[in-house]
Order: structure tokens, then C-alpha cells, then sequence
């Protein structure tokens, strides 16, 4: 399993490179919404209002940050749910 989560998380961030090159994205912050499709919805809220307050020094950084990275965080969250939810119920309808 260890393995399985090890490899989805380095697949996920080759793939999220080039993608987010296309999109005008950093590497970094094209890694870091790749890496969200691991997380759900309360979590990666959570965890994004955690960095946004770490980084943030004063209110004025913190709300500019969470104006950056709070609607890539969820939305990338949300469609990679959904499409993972697609592709499964895919797959597990053949079986009924």
C-alpha cells in the first residue's frame, strides 16, 4: 500500500507540472493543487487556512494569499473527486 501511495504521489506531481506550466502556475503551486486530489473537502480547507496563516504576516498577506489559494485548492479538490467518482462508478456498474 506504501508503495501504491508512493508512486500515485510522484505521478501526480510529474503530471501536474506540465499542466500547470500550461495554466501559468509555479511548479510548486502546480504540485501543491495536484497533491489536493489526495485530500476532501473539510481537509484541504483546513489545511490551507493553516498555511495561509503560517505564511501570512500580516491580515493584508493573509487575505492575498487566500485570495490566490483558497479557489485552486477546492476547485481542484471538487473536480478531482468528481472524476474520480465518475471513472469508479464507471467501472463498478459493470459489475451489477
Amino acid at each position: 500500500m506504501a508503495v501504491f501511495l508512493f508512486l500515485a504521489t510522484v505521478g501526480i506531481a510529474l503530471f501536474s507540472m506540465p499542466i500547470g506550466k500550461k495554466l501559468g502556475y509555479s511548479t510548486n503551486l502546480s504540485i501543491a493543487i495536484g497533491l489536493n486530489c489526495f485530500l476532501g473537502f473539510p481537509y484541504n480547507y483546513v489545511i490551507t487556512n493553516e498555511v495561509v496563516g503560517a505564511l501570512g504576516k500580516t491580515e493584508e498577506e493573509r487575505r492575498y494569499l487566500d485570495s490566490i489559494l483558497m479557489p485552486k485548492m477546492i476547485i481542484g479538490s471538487v473536480v478531482a473527486v468528481s472524476v474520480v467518482s465518475a471513472i469508479v462508478t464507471g467501472v463498478v456498474v459493470k459489475f451489477l
